[in-house]
């Protein structure tokens, strides 16, 4: 069996000596280092945690501050084209109106110049209207005598 005697006793106290001191010596820094790499890690996964949050709550800003931008923009496009239609459409009513008021005045240049040119054919007609007369006269009375 077992026999306890001084050298045994010796073996277990060196033993157990060995022991703590290998536990004060080794066994502690490296708890402690495992324990500060530890907390280390658990800083920087928490910290990367709050990066990805706050990173996504800038993608999610960006996005709804592009989607305003786009209705903004799509709402300024519309007013941009209605002012040009209204503008077309009042640039069309002035060239109507010009138009109307060039078309009246071409048609009284026309009145003007039909009235004049009946005028001055008006003495010429009269005159083929005698001569024409008289020729008509002159073959009746040569109708006459004949």
């Amino acid at each position: 069996m077992l026999e306890l005697n001084g050298t045994s006793l010796l073996f277990i106290i060196s033993f157990l000596l060995f022991a703590f001191l290998l536990n004060f010596v080794l066994w502690e820094p490296i708890r402690k280092i495992k324990s500060a790499r530890s907390s280390d890690l658990n800083e920087q996964l928490n910290s990367a945690h709050k990066a990805e949050e706050k990173t996504h709550s800038i993608i999610l800003q960006v996005k709804k501050e592009t989607e305003t931008l786009r209705k903004n923009e799509l709402a300024l496009i519309e007013k941009v084209f209605a002012e040009c239609k209204i503008e077309e459409e009042q640039e069309e009513a002035k060239l109507k109106k010009e138009f109307e008021l060039l078309k009246d005045k071409t048609a009284l240049e026309i009145k003007f110049d039909r009235d004049n040119l009946i005028q001055s054919l008006e003495p010429e007609a009269n005159k083929l209207a005698q001569i024409i007369t008289e020729k008509v006269m002159q073959l009746d009375s040569l109708a006459l005598k004949v």
